[in-house]
């Protein structure tokens, strides 16, 4: 899925599962310590393979998958990981409301993808995805029960008739 959601040639699943590995006891935190060792990990090698890794990573920050915190001298010496499922569950919902204008700057995201992280989430009973996506629907019912409601004209749109007082 962040493959699909990568610029063409710039591919960003394997640099996440990567810092995926390097979590902290599994709590979301990578110290990015020593930059040429993780580019190399990565695949990327030479001169540019630091300043290429920092691209993806700030590549995976905006699209919402990692928090980017400098540590001493490096930009980026700590990134958080948040849990990806809702990162994924927003970026579809953005999809599903974006005109088609809008669209056009959004990731890519196609939909048998996001079906098929759906089948897998239910799979493994992933409850957080099924919780996500019940809050969202409630509150989609709710806007709408909102929307239904007549709303009061704004006060300047009223206009006030008093009587006409009688000549004596």
């Amino acid at each position: 899925m962040l493959n699909e959601m990568s610029e063409k040639g710039k591919p960003l699943g394997d640099i996440y599962q990567i810092l995926w590995t390097y979590t902290w006891n599994n709590n979301g935190f990578v110290r990015l310590g020593n930059m040429d060792e993780l580019a190399f990990v990565a695949g990327f090698k030479g001169e540019r393979g630091v300043r290429t890794l920092r691209d993806r990573l700030r590549a995976l920050e905006k699209l919402g998958f990692l928090l980017l915190k400098p540590y001493g001298s490096n930009p980026t010496g700590f990134a958080f990981i948040p849990n990806p499922h809702p990162v994924i569950l927003a970026l579809h919902e953005k999809h599903l409301s974006a005109t088609a204008a809008e669209k056009v700057t959004l990731p890519a995201l196609r939909e048998e993808t996001f079906i098929a992280f759906l089948v897998r989430a239910t799979d493994i009973k992933a409850l957080d995805v099924s919780r996500i996506q019940k809050v969202t629907q409630e509150a989609k019912d709710a806007a709408s029960a909102a929307a239904d409601v007549p709303k009061p004209p704004s006060p300047s749109k009223i206009k006030l008739k008093f009587p006409k007082k009688a000549v004596a």
